[in-house]
């Protein structure tokens, strides 16, 4: 009984990413996206989605140039023709004001996505 009982555990998968953050308030995942430097606005469903696919795919890194703003990736038909640009960033929001910048490249490595470890999730691998 207690080879059973051992092997129903090991069979017993953690849950999913996604039901272990549908626990956690909209505060703490705002908390969570803030801590990783990406776009903590949005309904609980979104800020979910977003955090579930940049634990996934990774994130787009900081402007190099401005150092503010975030890279975005533009997308073209033809394979290879992709670029990475930044849009810039908001200088005040009281005032409608923007800082444009001009940085474009070819090639960007995204940075990894960490959950941190006081809300005790636990990554499936």
């Amino acid at each position: 009984m207690c080879v059973i009982a051992s092997f129903l555990l090991m069979s017993m998968k953690a849950p999913s990413l996604r039901a272990q953050l549908n626990r956690l308030t909209v505060v703490q995942l705002k908390d969570i996206l803030r801590s990783n430097h990406q776009n903590p606005f949005g309904r609980k469903a979104e800020l979910l989605t977003r955090i579930v696919y940049l634990v996934k795919h990774g994130g787009y890194p900081s402007c190099p140039k401005c150092s503010y703003g975030r890279l975005k990736v533009r997308l073209y038909r033809r394979k290879g023709e992709s670029k990475y640009y930044c849009p810039g960033y908001p200088v005040d929001f009281r005032v409608a004001s923007y800082y444009r910048c001009d940085y474009v490249t070819d090639q960007c490595e995204k940075e990894t996505f960490e959950i941190p470890s006081k809300y005790n999730i636990k990554q499936n691998k």
